[in-house]
């Protein structure tokens, strides 16, 4: 049986739905704000990387274009908890995303233009070392999910 590229991401999402209900965190929050407090309108992004890179490399990259990585609900880290109980986060240049429980319910679609991928965000994932959150646009709509920031994720910049 061949293993294609979609049928990893698909396999990938399972893999990481389960993690995150199964073995979900409860470290204290370090969140700067509520979701629905923050209603800024969405950020343009002033740029998008060609290729995948490292997490510390994508940080890096933003800085030298003028901006930084996108940020979860404005924190610089976040629990799984933190991005699923509330039903919605707000994530710069992405606006207002659904999250919660179910994957049924994480349903905003993907920004027009932006290729579909994984995408690096600012926000660390709290309780976990070695991990931060990402984007990901697979079938149209915006997932976020926990990476090891030693992998390739494509990179987008914000004001």
């Amino acid at each position: 049986m061949i293993i294609t590229q979609p049928l990893l991401r698909i396999l990938g999402c399972f893999i990481l739905a389960f993690a995150l209900f199964a073995f979900g965190d409860a470290a204290p929050s370090s969140a700067s704000g509520s979701a629905s407090a923050q209603t800024s309108a969405i950020a343009e992004f002033i740029a998008v990387s060609e290729s995948p890179m490292n997490w510390r490399d994508a940080r890096a990259w933003c800085e030298q274009q003028g901006g930084r990585l996108p940020l979860i609900n404005g924190a610089a880290s976040l629990t799984a908890t933190q991005i699923i109980d509330p039903g919605t986060v707000f994530i710069d240049g992405f606006g207002q995303i659904n999250t919660g429980q179910s994957f049924a319910n994480w349903n905003t679609p993907w920004p027009s233009g932006l290729p579909y991928d994984f995408y690096w965000t600012g926000t660390g994932r709290a309780g976990r070392l070695g991990l931060s959150w990402s984007i990901d646009g697979n079938g149209g709509f915006i997932f976020v999910g926990d990476r090891h920031q030693s992998l390739g994720s494509r990179v987008v910049c914000v004001p």
